[in-house]
């Protein structure tokens, strides 16, 4: 019994979101006209890094680059953002679709229609450690050519990628310490208070 619950989690382990949605060009080290991506470790576990990035409406909580509204994180959903690329004109706006939502492999994907057939495609996902202690976050946006090339002309691309690398920095930083750190050291603050107070009413 304990050799089959092994194999059922080395194989839950080996089938993660790269594979079941052919997500190599987020995960490998190919370049491209048409794609940005990034990826960090974070250390802590995927269910807290999964419950930061499957709640878009809060990103603006713990990052100024970007502000997400959807009325419901599933598939099928709108999605529009305010995205903060240093343009000149604030942050760009953009009306989306969400696409995919998968708690099973911790994914998460929403896409824009362009026209003329073409869809831009924006992934996250996470790969937990051997060990479950640590996550690898991936996040990819791909935009098919003609327009990957065009904006990739115009440098729009490059600032994409500053901006990935930012998020993602600050998805580390939100799911290593975050609230919950925050909150700890405010009761810790305030406990502090109270024995200061406590001592003044004894004296």
């Amino acid at each position: 019994m304990c050799f089959f619950s092994l194999l059922i989690s080395s194989l839950s382990l080996a089938y993660d979101a790269a594979d079941k949605y052919q997500l190599q060009w987020i995960t490998d080290d190919s370049q491209s006209a048409e794609f940005v991506k990034a990826r960090i470790v974070i250390n802590t576990t995927a269910e807290r890094v999964w419950k930061v990035i499957r709640n878009p409406n809060h990103y603006s909580d713990w990052t100024t680059q970007v502000v997400a509204k959807t009325p419901s994180v599933q598939p099928g959903e709108p999605i529009e953002f305010w995205v903060d690329l240093n343009e000149c004109c604030g942050k760009t706006y953009s009306s989306e679709m969400i696409s995919v939502v998968d708690d099973d492999v911790h994914a998460l994907a929403w896409e824009q229609n362009m026209g003329f057939g073409i869809h831009t495609q924006r992934w996250q996902f996470i790969i937990p450690s051997a060990d479950g202690q640590s996550v690898t976050y991936y996040t990819g946006l791909k935009i098919p050519n003609p327009f990957g090339s065009t904006l990739n002309f115009f440098g729009t691309m490059k600032k994409l990628k500053i901006f990935l690398d930012g998020f993602s920095k600050a998805l580390k930083e939100k799911s290593e310490f975050g609230l919950l750190a925050t909150e700890e050291f405010r009761l810790e603050d305030e406990s502090e208070k109270n024995r200061v107070r406590t001592r003044g009413l004894n004296w």
